[in-house]
């Protein structure tokens, strides 16, 4: 009996519901190369229930009210408006893959061979919208007029300059702010950056030290066995396949337990320094000066649009195309720093 379009949507819904769910939550997780994706889809995303753009509170300062007092004093009243809203606009990603009922007619003999083209299909276009997730996640938008590009990694996290401390203010091409925050009128809304001149014990790893110590990163507790599970870390380093391996030398010539191994592996704080291919690739943030993104989860948070975090959609019979479905896979998101003085950079001069 021919495959009818209504018995194929029904083949589909079968199949993604038993199947390519559980398949998918492995090729998120699971892939060693997706390293932000896996924060952003399992743990720490925000659901908002409606709303044009995401809104969310900045402090501005505290109102310095504190004071030592005789024991007679009377109290001093004071009201000030410590805190600013930050504004972020949603951004759209979408996969769009057919299915035709020739093609499953083909199958028909075999249910096995139908549900195996139907995961492929999936699994091909999902590996495509994980990777522009992660290429998306590590990005940032390029000037004011962009309206595809989240606020990813490179935006939030800023270079400021010569002067260390928290001078990563506005991004050269969003001179208003992020999140329409101005740093001249929040000066408060800098992430940590230090600038390196040499790759020594008083240059380099002095930097990275007074980073870890002022954005207040900690260092992981051992989940099971002494063994850290990086999936668990909320403080994480990051860096470029150069980056590491200077602190890989910094160890050996120290001959001391820094962290690193024969694998050329090193720890800084007992967190790993992890390569991200997406800096090594220097399609976001720029290889040139080889920079260590210390980045705390909790602090760079993933807002999703309720209802539209991978969103699945099906229509059948499309328009010119009366024998064919189509499945779209679409997430309204954005990326908000909710605390920029938790994340930090610290890059070679160049």
């Amino acid at each position: 009996m021919a495959l009818q379009l209504e018995g194929l949507a029904d083949l589909l819904e079968v199949t993604h519901n038993n199947i390519i769910k559980k398949k998918r939550t492995a090729l998120i997780y699971g892939d060693r190369k997706y390293l932000a994706v896996p924060k952003v889809f399992k743990e720490n995303k925000i659901s908002v229930g409606s709303g044009p753009r995401i809104e969310y509170k900045v402090q501005k300062f505290n109102t310095g009210a504190a004071a030592n007092v005789g024991e007679f004093e009377p109290n001093n009243y004071q009201f000030a408006d410590t805190m600013t809203t930050g504004t972020v606009p949603w951004r759209n990603a979408r996969v769009t893959y057919t299915y035709t009922l020739k093609e499953m007619q083909v199958n028909a003999g075999s249910t096995e061979q139908q549900i195996a083209l139907i995961e492929a299909r999936d699994d091909e276009n999902m590996a495509s919208f994980v990777e522009l997730e992660e290429e998306n996640l590590w990005g940032t938008p390029t000037s004011s007029s962009d309206n595809l590009s989240i606020l990813g990694v490179q935006a939030w996290i800023q270079r400021g300059g010569a002067t260390a401390g928290f001078t990563g203010g506005n991004p050269s091409w969003l001179t208003t702010g992020l999140g329409g925050i101005d740093v001249a009128d929040v000066p408060r809304y800098k992430n940590y950056s230090a600038r390196f001149d040499n790759v020594t014990e008083a240059d380099l790893l002095a930097k990275l030290r007074k980073c870890f110590e002022f954005i207040q990163f900690r260092s992981p507790r051992p989940i099971s066995g002494g063994q850290i599970v990086n999936e668990e870390l909320t403080y994480e380093i990051f860096s470029t396949w150069t980056g590491r391996e200077r602190l890989v030398e910094l160890q050996e010539a120290r001959n001391d337990q820094l962290g690193g191994d024969l694998a050329g592996n090193v720890t800084f704080h007992q967190i790993p320094v992890t390569v991200s291919p997406e800096v090594e690739k220097g399609k976001s943030v720029s290889t040139q000066d080889h920079p260590y993104l210390f980045i705390n989860w909790d602090a760079l948070r993933p807002y999703f649009l309720d209802s539209w975090d991978m969103r699945r959609t099906v229509e059948k019979g499309l328009p010119g195309r009366p024998n064919d479905i189509a499945v779209s896979i679409e997430s309204t998101r954005n990326i908000v720093a909710v605390d920029r003085r938790r994340l930090g950079i610290v890059y070679e001069s160049v």
